[in-house]
Parts: structure tokens; sequence; C-alpha cells
């Protein structure tokens, strides 16, 4: 008997519907420009699995043609006879539009699907544009004039300098059913948005990144609109080069009536300065389980020892944290270095510092975003690890450190990019820091074998090796009643080999690491948090 006959049509449907969701090209990011070989290999071995499956039989090939919804999705990726075949067979669906990976045009100063959205405009649902050149932005201005009524997530990016404020004007005024809100315009200024705009009260997504030179995202005006958007569940704002005084009188009482609730949202993704950090921390309240990320773009090398904006940053993440009803509790956290300043010589003076936070026990990373990582489609997504980062200044990270919740953190990760640091250990002998922490973890692809001995090791040749700092630690921490179950290198395999050749030298150095108590030396692949 033939099983594929009896299947019902509804389940078919669902069975298409679910592979075509599923299949791995369908979330792949967005990349800028695609060959017209990886076009096709994208095209036919990585989005349309789901139409071979559709041709079991005769009756299976019927039923997905005649399944509208399956048809509503176009990305011009096989050409633009099947654009248009995939336009009919969705009859009257709503469609989502996907401009990004149409085949570029002949002349540059064209928009592909410039006919497409004019004569579909009232049935897209979902649009993603970008424009190439200066004159495709003409194209791209005039379409944002016209009505998008069922229009529910957007997102428009470009490369070239545009005069946004009226096209987006106008666009955000026919959009009654707009939900999602992505722009990515690095040449629209923030204040060229109207805040004013009835579809902002029912925004649930909104991801912003325009230019900042003129004026920063967060002025007053936005602020309003921050507290109209109730149904706001999540919220990324880039900023490159934000201008913006650490001081404020736009309702900055710290009252309940001044500050603006946001009781609905599960994440925050801001990349911006430290001032602006400040002022979302002194302005807004979300709830505990909302996943914050706070990148930093302006850390300069050396910052002065009386710094007013990190005074006013810990004063106003203290009072952030302390407004809770019931502080996040977070398990395990990750301590990232990395150099500010390139062209700044390496030294603490020089080293930035990012700490992620986490409820569940697993293996941290870092994870705020940087300004190169803009082009990412959902930042949301991808900095989902942690439920809590922040990027600071090396020298002024205890004193940011000391206004979080740490003291449920047992699990630690320790990693660098090679800035030649003592790796963060010394946060571990500050009795307020991580009271009860058990286990601290130091992945091999960042700490290697010869790391370990040129940052830790002491002692003249011919001498016992000593490893005063990583002894310092344990001890200390044994002193404030909160001794750590292990310090975790991952250097074994490389051990192995040494101990292999016969050096005398450098077995001497391991055998004094292997003495110390507390120090746990285990493979590249070891799960420290399994223990």
């Amino acid at each position: 008997m033939d099983y594929t006959l009896i299947i019902p049509d509804e389940t078919l449907c669902y069975i298409f519907a679910l592979v075509q969701v599923n299949e791995p090209g369908a979330h792949r990011p967005f990349i800028i420009m695609l060959s017209e070989g990886d076009r096709a290999r994208t095209s036919g071995e990585e989005v349309l699995g789901w139409i071979k499956i559709t041709f079991v039989n005769r009756r299976w090939r019927q039923v997905a043609i005649d399944d509208a919804m399956l048809w509503t999705r176009l990305n011009g990726e096989l050409g633009w006879d099947w654009v248009n075949e995939f336009v009919n067979r969705s009859k009257s669906a709503p469609l989502s539009l996907d401009a990004r990976f149409f085949p570029p045009p002949s002349d540059e100063n064209e928009l592909p699907v410039e006919g497409l959205v004019a004569a579909h405009h009232a049935r897209l649902a979902k649009l993603r544009l970008h424009a190439w050149s200066p004159g495709s932005l003409a194209i791209l201005d005039g379409l944002l004039t016209k009505m998008f009524g069922n229009l529910e997530d957007v997102r428009l990016s470009a490369h070239y300098d545009i005069n946004g404020s009226e096209p987006l004007t106008s666009f955000l005024e026919h959009t009654p059913r707009l939900r999602r809100l992505t722009l990515r315009l690095p040449f629209v200024s923030y204040a060229a948005l109207d805040w004013q705009a009835t579809c902002l009260v029912t925004l649930t997504h909104v991801d912003l990144a325009l230019s900042s030179e003129a004026s920063s995202a967060i002025t007053p005006a936005f602020l309003n609109a921050l507290r109209r958007m109730t149904a706001l569940t999540h919220l990324a704002i880039h900023e490159s080069s934000p201008s913006i005084q650490i001081s404020c009188d736009h309702h900055c009482s710290g009252t309940p009536g001044d500050l603006i609730h946001l009781r609905n949202m599960s994440s925050v993704v801001i990349t911006s300065s430290l001032e602006t950090h400040t002022h979302l921390l002194r302005h807004i309240r979300f709830p505990s389980h909302t996943r914050l990320n706070f990148g930093a773009n302006g850390l300069i090398p050396n910052p002065p020892e009386a710094s007013r904006t990190y005074k006013a940053l810990g004063h106003e993440l203290g009072s952030f944290i302390r407004a809770y009803a019931e502080p996040p509790a977070y398990s395990s956290a990750c301590l990232f270095f990395e150099t500010i300043d390139d062209d700044v010589p390496d030294g603490p003076g020089n080293t930035a510092l990012s700490l992620g936070l986490g409820r569940a026990v697993q293996a941290r990373r870092a994870e705020v975003v940087s300004s190169h990582e803009v082009q990412v489609e959902d930042p949301h997504g991808v900095y989902g690890i942690n439920d809590f980062s922040v990027q600071v200044h090396d020298a002024k990270a205890s004193d940011i450190l000391k206004c979080l919740p740490l003291g449920d953190v047992r699990f630690l990760t320790l990693t660098d990019t090679h800035v030649f640091s003592p790796h963060g250990l010394q946060y571990l002998e500050d009795p307020t820091l991580f009271p009860n922490l058990r286990i601290v973890d130091m992945p091999s692809d960042y700490l290697d074998f010869y790391t370990v001995i040129s940052q830790f090791a002491e002692g003249a040749a011919g001498t016992v090796t000593t490893y005063p700092l990583l002894e310092r630690i344990l001890r200390a921490r044994r002193e404030m009643g909160s001794p750590l179950q292990g310090i975790y290198l991952h250097i074994a395999e490389t051990i192995a080999g040494i101990e292999a050749t016969g050096n005398s030298v450098m077995r001497g150095m391991i055998e004094s690491l292997k003495a110390i108590e507390g120090v746990e030396i285990v493979s590249s692949v070891f799960d420290a948090f399994a223990v």
C-alpha cells in the first residue's frame, strides 16, 4: 500500500511548511554580495530543499501548488520568472519580500524590486530592502511613501547618504500594523525619526543603527516615545560615535513617576558610549528576566583616576540593580580582556574588560556587541547566551563589578586576546567579588602552556619554579572562607608532549605547577562546569 496517498492534504501542507522553515539555509546571515556561483549553490543546496519533497508524486505536487502560503516568501534566488510564479501561486496571501538576495541590477542606480514593491505593497507582511547605490536610494525614498497596510516586519538598510527624514516619517505613518522595525541607515540621524508616529505604540521589536554624529538616540523625544511603547519586548540601539552629556534634566528624579517601566521587555542590546548606558540605566526599568547587553564604543586608554563618567555609571547601575524586587541570581560568569587601541602599547592602561553573566551553569563567552557587527540580522538571537553583559575599562572594572549581584556566581571563565594581563585573577583576591566562587576555568585557546609559564612562573635558572600569583589567589580564597574547588588549566596535551621529550627544565616547571593544591591540569576538551 502506498501510504503517501492517504496523508491528508492539511498534514502535507504542514510538512511542507515545516521543512521550508527549518532547512539549513532558511536563516542564513546577510551577506553583502553573493557571486553568481555562490548564489546558485545557496539556492540549490541550502534553501530549496522543501520544493524537492513536493515531487514525491503528482498529488503531493498539486497539494503544494494549491497551498498559497508555501509561495509567499520572495527572495529572487531562482530568478525573476520564478518570482512572478511565486506571486501568482500565493494568490492573495500576505507576502514576505527579501530584496537583499535578488540578482544585482545591470544599472547600479536601479532598485531591482521597485516594480514588485509598487505593485504588491498592500500585501507585504515582511519586507527587507537594501539600497546598493546613491541612485537606488531615491527609488527607496519613493517606495516608502506607499501605503503598507499589512506590513508587520520591516528592515531597511543602505550604505550611502540619504535625506531620510521625510521618507521615514511618511513610511511610519503608512504602517498601521507594524510590529518589528529594523533600520540600518548609518547616514540618517536619530533626530530624523518621527518619535510621535502612531505605529510606535504597538511595536514589539526596535533595532536601530543610525547616525549619532548630530544627535544621540537618547533624547527627550525618544524617552517619551519609549514610555508609550508598552508592548516592546526587544530593543537594540547602535551608536558608532555618540555625543551625549552625562548630565540630564529630563524626568531624571528617580521617582516612580519619572521612571519608564518596560514590563514586557525580554532583550536589550545597546552598543554605544558609557554615557548612553548611564542615561538608559537612569531612566528605564526592566523586569529581572530581561537579558541586557551593553557594548561600549569609544573606550579610551588610561582613563582619568577620577572619572565622572564611571562614577555616574556605577551610581546608576547600582540604583538599577537595587530597584529589582528580587535581584537576578547569576550562577556563572565570564571575564574577557582585550586591547582597546592597537596603536597604544599593550598594558593595563590599554585593556578593556567584558563581563558576561548567566543564570544557567555553563561555560560563558564574551558577547558584547562591537561596532563592526552591526550587520547581524538578529542581535537578540546572536547575543543570547548571557543574561547580562557589560564592557568597561579594566582599570575601572572593580567599581562596576561591585554594583552587580555576584553573590551566587560559582563558575567563572577567564579569557583574553593575549593582552598579557594577569587574566583577571587579581579580581579573585577581593573578598567582595564572587564570594561563593568555586571553579575558575581558563580555556586553552586563550591560555596555553607557554603563556602560563611566561605570565605566572617565577624562578631563576637552576632554582625551583614557583607560581606566586596562583598560590596567593588560592590562599586568599581559603582565608576568606570561600576556597576554590579548582583553577582549571586546559594544557594536559602540551604537558604530555613536553614530558615525553625529557626536557629537565620544563619538566621541573611542570612538576611545580602540578604540586599546587587547587590547580587542575586537564585536557583541552574537558568540561570543568560538569564537575
